[in-house]
């Protein structure tokens, strides 16, 4: 019998991985609780058990033998067995995957919970939730994924596990595996920023002067980047030069519009960046995109202007920084808070959320608990409608996630969506390219309602007030955009819009 107990322990150690003597501990405090139940003895008392680790004898303090426990001691311990043996095994995966929190994993995508992805890993099944996933990439069961260990937890009697491909640090640990350069600390990745599915900016500096940084990120005719974009789905992906001095790197992730001047404010962390008329769009980017992701790599508050409108503020004397104001919050954000926030540059509630916790923890009065506090209410409150100027109204016969998505891309107004075009219609989360199309075959026919109605009215044809024009194109897009089946599920978090910056 005892030689059994010992084979049966490897036999435990082997076939589910659990050390041995975390075994032989499991059956100590089993037998420990099987014979305390079976006579009544309080956890007081000094019972002991102890298992020889070589022959498996058993011996305790107690002038027992274990026929005298009887079947229902037998079933205690039995029980109480399989409890420890779930606990350790549950630590000893999350002890597994706490050690690969931060790094990417392979799995196979196992099947979908709601809007959620179930990715089936060794030993357990992690989540991808729908913020962590990215727009435009669909999967089926059993394909093969890669993701970021974004988080470990124990929850109840299992261990869960939360994956992320919309993490900026998954784009990070994706260029540490590719260029060998930054596993040999040769090149070092010093900031980075992303708009998952759509952009992300990456600066990079060189610890050794005698290698290029971002040449080492390119690799020989793109080969190492091109790996990197086709892991992201044909994410675009800029790689910049890092620069200590903040005009500079602000240039920089400006690429690839060209920057005529920069004024800065190094109290506020603001940027006035001046650049000729031909690459205002360019340096604003699509929706704003550019300047928002330079903006969060360089860490600063940047306002594109044109040579036009700079020398315009010049010549009347205008600031180049006036006071930030507190656009849109919550109301229930204490004015000390959002006094901080403004001073930071996150003057809107968008930003707050673009932002993230880890920013706001760097904030006076700010630690990680309460920015995540702050950053998960102000994106609740965004979700709901609360946190905008104009949140998005959903007329009859219209879903209102299907205005959110539309507006939130920052398509208003019917001219918007008509000059858009397919391709830019497509690629706000949750409309594919049918959508689109049909989307503006029926803002086209809506426009050209409005106009034969606006000739056939006497003196209606010009719109008042631009508030009310973007009132009434808000309701236009969401009437025309009726017809078209969107899907159930919730799109993902809309991405915070900068304002177009002031003249």
């Amino acid at each position: 019998m005892n030689s059994e107990l010992v084979r049966l322990v490897d036999s435990i150690h082997r076939e589910k991985g659990i050390e041995s003597e975390v075994v032989f501990e499991a059956l100590e405090g089993a037998l420990v609780t099987a014979v305390r139940k079976h006579y009544g003895v309080g956890e007081e008392s000094d019972l002991t058990v102890k298992i020889n680790r070589t022959s498996g004898e058993i011996t305790t303090n107690a002038p027992l033998r274990a026929e005298q426990l009887g079947r229902i001691a037998a079933q205690t311990f039995k029980q109480v067995l399989i409890q420890k043996f779930r606990e350790v095994e549950r630590n000893q995966v999350y002890d597994d995957y706490d050690a690969k929190k931060g790094a990417i994993i392979v799995g196979s995508v196992q099947r979908f919970e709601g809007p959620h992805m179930i990715v089936s890993l060794n030993k357990v099944e992690a989540v991808i939730p729908r913020s962590e996933q990215v727009p435009g990439e669909s999967y089926r069961v059993g394909d093969r994924i890669r993701a970021l260990v974004a988080e470990v937890k124990k929850k109840g009697q299992k261990v869960r596990v939360v994956l992320s491909r919309a993490n900026g640090d998954f784009v990070k640990k994706l260029f540490e595996a590719e260029v060998p350069e930054i596993q040999e600390k040769l090149v070092e990745i010093r900031a980075i920023a992303r708009e998952p599915g759509y952009r992300t900016k990456i600066a990079v500096a060189s610890v050794n002067e005698k290698v290029d940084a971002v040449g080492a990120c390119v690799g020989v005719r793109g080969a190492r980047i091109k790996n990197i974009v086709e892991e992201l789905s044909g994410e675009k992906v800029d790689i910049i030069r890092f620069e200590a001095e903040p005009g500079m790197l602000i240039k920089n992730a400006l690429k690839p519009a060209e920057v005529a001047g920069i004024l800065v404010d190094a109290g506020q962390r603001r940027a006035r960046v001046i650049v000729t008329k031909d690459q205002l769009s360019l340096a604003i980017g699509k929706q704003g995109q550019n300047v928002r992701l330079a903006s969060k790599l360089a860490r600063w508050d940047i306002d594109v202007v044109s040579q036009e409108d700079e020398a315009h503020r010049l010549t009347t004397g205008g600031e180049a920084f006036p006071p930030k104001k507190a656009i849109g919050f919550p109301a229930d954000l204490t004015p000390e808070v959002i006094q901080v926030l403004v001073a930071a540059g996150l003057e809107s509630p968008e930003k707050v959320a673009d932002a993230g916790a880890e920013t706001l923890s760097e904030l006076p009065g700010f630690d990680i608990t309460k920015a995540e506090q702050v950053v998960t209410h102000v994106r609740q409150k965004l979700r709901e409608g609360a946190g905008s100027l104009a949140p998005p109204k959903p007329p009859p016969g219209l879903d209102h996630e299907t205005v959110e998505r539309l507006t939130a891309a920052g398509f208003d107004t019917l001219e918007k969506i008509s000059e858009a075009g397919v391709e830019a219609i497509a690629l706000v989360p949750g409309i594919d390219k049918p959508r689109a199309e049909a989307i503006l075959k029926m803002v086209a026919e809506r426009l050209a309602a409005e106009n034969a109605e606006a000739e056939a009215e006497e003196g209606e044809g010009e719109v008042e007030g631009a508030d009310d024009a973007g009132a009434e194109g808000g309701d236009a897009v969401a009437e025309a955009a009726g017809g078209v089946d969107m899907p159930d599920t919730d799109g993902p978090e809309p991405k915070p819009e900068d304002p177009a910056p002031a003249s």
